[in-house]
């Protein structure tokens, strides 16, 4: 069986005719020789060996022994990749599988040819290389130029391909102007905008929007007219879709709707500011005054989609903290018992222990490195396929990354083991008693040297969960 393959490269992606031309050589190629032939063709297909299906097939026909000739226009257009290439021709020699160009015939049981299509590896290598090097100079021109270099248009905006120009998405522009018309009202902030669009409107993909891509939305400079490459922006061609003195007005209400640092932004701290987690959602729980209850703690998150707020409960203030109170004197409790239980002493016998369970991790991570050189150098000398090959590493590389996530875990637990009792011990007690006289500012942050956060979740008037994290 003759198989012909043809490969059109990136450079030739443009070049409607390159296709159509290699292919009517080939094929007089093989008339030529009167050969039957099969033909296998990828067109603009990946780097990656797995992702080119036809070549794959190709592979397969080869290690199956069905395959006498592979007639291609160059070396190169079985892979450019120098790995990939290495394994691909070993596979046609081990199959005595020979390759055929419209210049040359190689035999890769023949040692100067070997020698031949090795030179031609390196030269392909580094001819791809260049031609890497002159895409990208020549995308940094056309962004220079004001052209679209890659990348999709976004909301608003889409690419005519025959045109080769970027063009105004006449309903898609309808709905940035809504964003930036009632975001220019001062009425709303990102989060409740994102609520009111995705209740009429869906984003470029057909998905809600949320506060991120909200955000990349209003300060994204291509709506300015201009086109952005490697971090730098240039006049594009397009048109713009809104003006210079609109979009610095966005930009300072982003700004101004920004998180100020909490001893700026409020006049007057809660004890608890800052520190408060929802049990539920995860977010930040508020701290406000009620006239019945006093200082009242609040969820106030809402659903970015269907504006649905957390179930969470509110809770009083001072129940929480006869809680934090309760369970400081527990902690300090639990330190002056590790103390008079000598826990020094049996901190060393703890560490040791985990130290040794991490020396046998380390030894394991090395012998399955090991393995992991060894299976690549199986599959270099033909003894693995490259399927069972990336198998056979995928599965050490998750061994290796379990490992690793044990032996984290215990040094973890070595550093919360190494803590000097005392020293915490005098450092809670010091605080404890400074917080009794504190004014709230002080207490927050007194506290806050104490506890990390402090996770609440309340689902009735009678249950309240309350999970304190000491530092």
């Amino acid at each position: 069986m003759n198989v012909i393959y043809l490969r059109k490269s990136r450079e030739d992606l443009n070049s409607e005719d390159t296709l159509w031309k290699h292919r009517s050589t080939l094929v007089e190629l093989c008339k030529r020789n009167n050969w039957e032939y099969t033909i296998f063709e990828e067109i603009g297909s990946s780097d990656s060996l797995d992702k080119r299906t036809e070549i794959n097939k190709v592979i397969a026909l080869a290690e199956e022994g069905k395959i006498r000739n592979v007639i291609c226009m160059d070396l190169d257009r079985l892979s450019r990749n120098t790995f990939h290439s290495t394994y691909i021709q070993k596979i046609f020699r081990d199959n005595n599988v020979k390759i055929v160009t419209p210049t040359k015939t190689y035999d890769l049981n023949n040692e100067n040819d070997i020698l031949f299509s090795e030179l031609q590896n390196v030269i392909s290598a580094q001819e791809y290389r260049l031609i890497r090097k002159r895409m990208m100079q020549g995308k940094e021109l056309g962004a220079k130029e004001g052209n679209l270099v890659g990348g999709t248009t976004p909301l608003g905006y889409y690419y005519d391909r025959n045109e080769r120009i970027v063009k105004i998405d006449e309903d898609e522009s309808k709905r940035y102007r809504w964003l930036i018309d009632n975001f220019l009202t001062g009425v709303f902030s990102t989060r409740t905008l994102a609520v009111e669009f995705n209740k009429y409107y869906v984003s470029k993909r057909g998905n809600k929007i949320n506060c991120s891509s909200l955000h990349r939305i209003l300060t994204n400079r291509f709506y300015l007219g201009e086109i952005r490459f490697k971090g730098e922006w240039y006049k594009g061609k397009h048109q713009p879709l809104i003006t210079l003195d609109e979009f610095e007005l966005v930009q300072k209400q982003l700004n101004g709707n920004s998180i100020v640092p909490l001893r700026q932004g409020y006049k007057k701290i809660k004890p608890l500011s800052q520190i408060l987690r929802c049990g539920y959602c995860g977010h930040t729980l508020s701290v406000t005054v009620d006239k019945r209850y006093g200082n009242f703690i609040r969820c106030w998150h809402s659903d970015i989609i269907t504006g649905e707020r957390c179930c969470q409960k509110g809770i009083k203030e001072s129940i929480v903290l006869e809680v934090l109170d309760a369970e400081i004197k527990s902690h300090m409790d639990s330190l002056r018992d590790a103390i008079n239980n000598g826990g020094t002493e049996h901190q060393n016998k703890k560490i040791n222990t985990l130290q040794s369970q991490i020396e046998s991790i380390d030894t394991t991570i090395g012998k399955l490195e090991t393995k992991k050189e060894n299976t690549i150098l199986m599959t270099q000398e033909g003894i693995l396929t490259l399927a069972k090959c990336k198998e056979e590493l995928a599965k050490i590389e998750k061994e290796i990354k379990t490992f690793n996530d044990d032996k984290q875990l215990l040094q973890k637990e070595i550093s919360s083991t190494n803590k000097d009792y005392k020293k915490d011990l005098i450092r809670f007690e010091e605080v404890y008693e400074s917080l009794k006289d504190a004014t709230a500012e002080e207490f927050n942050t007194l506290i806050r040297t104490l506890v990390n956060r402090i996770v609440l979740k309340k689902e009735d008037r009678y249950t309240l969960e309350v999970d304190i994290q000491f530092i």
